[in-house]
């Protein structure tokens, strides 16, 4: 019986928040073309980037007391946070606050399941 009932969810930020986020994951994955754009983008300038620093440390143990293991870790970490930071998830829900419709979405019933 307590399968049929429904699981009241209390809103709180995080609920929200995760309700903003898989909407705009699912809205970004509409169309199969961007993704697929988007992913081969992402692993070109990957492989620029990686091409570029093997070509600059061949030959050479060390750049000013930096390897070349180093400068790869550099390299993934800044990837990874610059991909956080430059979310367009951010830049959306900021523009809805800025235009008050924002309010809207939040007096709206989510249904968010959480497991």
């Amino acid at each position: 019986m307590e399968d049929s009932k429904q699981r009241i969810i209390p809103l709180t930020m995080w609920t929200v928040g995760w309700a903003f986020v898989a909407r705009s994951f699912k809205q970004s994955y509409i169309y199969r073309s961007n993704v697929r754009i988007a992913f081969v983008r992402n692993i070109l300038g990957l492989f620029i980037t990686f091409s570029v620093w093997t070509i600059l440390y061949l030959g050479i143990s060390d750049v000013k007391g930096v390897t070349y293991q180093e400068m790869v870790q550099y390299v993934i970490i800044n990837s990874l946070v610059a991909g956080l930071v430059t979310s367009s998830i951010a830049q959306k829900l900021g523009q809805r606050v800025a235009d008050g419709s924002i309010g809207n979405d939040l007096i709206k019933p989510i249904s968010v399941k959480l497991t």
